[in-house]
């Protein structure tokens, strides 16, 4: 069985979504998003998190009409202008975003009967 291709939706121009960081307060944020599939995303801000390794942190990510995920930052560099970013590792999300996500994987031809 051959494997399934995998491609990230990978933003040109950064799409907006609402940061929460629910252990803390419910306001939100804006964030810039410059890649997101099933298992996470990456996103800027003007946010300086605790590091993976001085803190375990969970972020709930919203956007308008793509759904919500939330998940524990695994990554964080700062970024040529100044912000930061960080790489989200998805925990969980609604089905909404998972719809969003589900066409980023190439469904397998060999599962298929041509007639």
């Amino acid at each position: 069985m051959k494997n399934k291709r995998f491609y990230p939706m990978s933003y040109q121009k950064p799409l907006k979504a609402h940061l929460i960081i629910e252990e803390i307060s419910n306001k939100s944020k804006e964030i810039d998003v410059h890649t997101m599939d099933s298992f996470g995303l990456s996103f800027s801000t003007d946010l300086d998190f605790p590091s993976k390794e001085e803190t375990s942190l969970t972020l709930k990510i919203k956007f308008f009409a793509l759904g919500e995920v939330t998940g524990e930052v695994i990554r964080k560099e700062m970024g040529y202008d100044g912000r930061y970013v960080y790489e989200l590792k998805a925990l969980s999300c609604n089905l909404q975003y998972l719809k969003t996500c589900a066409p980023l994987y190439e469904a397998p031809t060999d599962r298929f009967l041509l007639s």
